[in-house]
Order: C-alpha cells, then sequence, then structure tokens
C-alpha cells in the first residue's frame, strides 16, 4: 500500500519530515538491522545532535550511550532519535516531568524522552494500520464482488433463454446493467430514442397502485411530471426484453 506521507501528517498533526522518518525507516529499526549495524548509526546521530542541547561528553561517553540505546530501544531506528530529540525541544511529547540536562544527559532522562516518543509515535502507525486494514477489507469486498460478479455473468445467457414470460415487467432491471457489460446490447441509429419515447408513454398509461386517495394523488402527481423515474425503469427492461429475449425467443 502507497501511503500518502503529506495527507497522514495533516491528519495527524505532524511535521512531515517526522512522519517521513517514521514510514522510510520502518525496516532500519535497530531490531530488523541488528546492533552491530545500528550502533555506528546512533553514534553518528547522537554525536550530531547532543551538542545542539548543550550536551557534551567524551567519545568514551558517547560510545557508551550508543551502546545503551542500541541495546534497550530496538523498536526504534536510529534517525527517530533524532526526531525524539527535535519534538522534545518544541514540546511535544508528552513528559511527566520537567526534563533538563545540565549538560549531561543521563539514563533515566533519555529513557523519558525515547519512551514519550515511542508514544508520540504510536499515534502515527495507528492511524497507518487502521488505513491499511480499510484498504484490505474493502480490496477484499471487491474481489469477491468481481468473482460473483463473473460467476453470475458466465450464467447470464442461461438466463436469458430461460426466461419465458411474455411480460418486459418480469425483466430483472439489474439486467441491463450485466447485457451492458457484457456487450449484448448493440443499437441502430435511432433505436434508443425510439425505445425511451415508447418508454415515457408506457410509464403515463400506469394505473395508481392502490384506488386509495393518497395513492390516487400521488400517481396523479408522478403522471403530471412525466413519470420520467418509473420510464427509466421500463426504459431498462425493455431494451433487455426488445433487443435480447425477444430475439432470443425468436431464434433471431
Amino acid at each position: 500500500m502507497n501511503i500518502n506521507l503529506p495527507a497522514l501528517a495533516q491528519k495527524t498533526n505532524a511535521n512531515l519530515t517526522h512522519v517521513e522518518r517514521i514510514v522510510l525507516n520502518k525496516d532500519n529499526r535497530i531490531i530488523k538491522i541488528g546492533f552491530q549495524a545500528a550502533y555506528t548509526q546512533i553514534y553518528n546521530v547522537i554525536t550530531a545532535i547532543f551538542p545542539l542541547f548543550g550536551i557534551d561528553g567524551t567519545k568514551e561517553y558517547y560510545m557508551e550511550t550508543a551502546d545503551y540505546i542500541g541495546r534497550n530501544y530496538k523498536l526504534i531506528s536510529p534517525e527517530e532519535i533524532r526526531t525524539a530529540f527535535e519534538l522534545y525541544s518544541t514540546s511535544q511529547l508528552d513528559l511527566d516531568e520537567d526534563v533538563k540536562f545540565y549538560g549531561k544527559i543521563n539514563i533515566h532522562t533519555l529513557g523519558k524522552i525515547i519512551n514519550s516518543y515511542i508514544l508520540w509515535r504510536n499515534k502515527i502507525t495507528y492511524v497507518i494500520e487502521k488505513e491499511k486494514a480499510e484498504k484490505l477489507e474493502q480490496d477484499i469486498l471487491e474481489k469477491k464482488r468481481e468473482i460473483l460478479s463473473r460467476e453470475y455473468d458466465k450464467d447470464f445467457e442461461n438466463k436469458l433463454k430461460n426466461f419465458t414470460s411474455d411480460d418486459f415487467n418480469d425483466v430483472p432491471i439489474y439486467w441491463y446493467d450485466i447485457a451492458v457489460r457484457l456487450g449484448y446490447l448493440n443499437w441502430e441509429e435511432g433505436e434508443k430514442e425510439k425505445l425511451w419515447e415508447e418508454a415515457k408513454q408506457l410509464a403515463l398509461q400506469e394505473k395508481p397502485e392502490s384506488d386509495a386517495m393518497i395513492d390516487r394523488k400521488a400517481h396523479l402527481k408522478k403522471i403530471a411530471e412525466g413519470n420520467i423515474p418509473r420510464a427509466r425503469v421500463i426504459a431498462f427492461k425493455l431494451a433487455v426484453f426488445k433487443k435480447i429475449i425477444k430475439f432470443t425467443l425468436d431464434g433471431k
């Protein structure tokens, strides 16, 4: 499934760059690439961003921190550490205490930021997985409809041949769509217009459903307006009846 990243960012009220890092680095999470491959990436990220927050330390300090992150936070990618600190700097993380560094970062403070970031990320991934599930469900339903439609189409000719009524009203209206899809309907010039005029006349000749006053009034109103909705139904049924069924029954 192709993810519309700008739309996802807008829907989740998140920065597009942060959303891109989540999606594009999913396969680069520490648990997937392994500690050795992740270690160097983590080291490079923290040596680049920690000084921006006034966090200073020796090479050994950075190495130990990179080692700690790589062994304890395997569900994030190295690049997401950058996102975590960017979100921290703009107060977008839900921290339960006022986190400050004072030139150093300890395990407790680091854990607060990364764990809060993971909770923030979960809101994004929830939307992604929800949309994937909805898309999958839609694809399955469409596939089922396609299979059912294909099976029905195969049997359509038999249904036409077995239709024995002389009344076009007995033609199921959905047969028209099937006939069009399968190319059963071929029109001569002016034939459609002629059939439509016939359908409109038949619609005007129809009687009300009952003798009840309310039904008669409703029917008269429809007739006065041309009874066009009913004329469309009649036209669809007439098309199948005259152009296909009658030809089949007559052996033409």
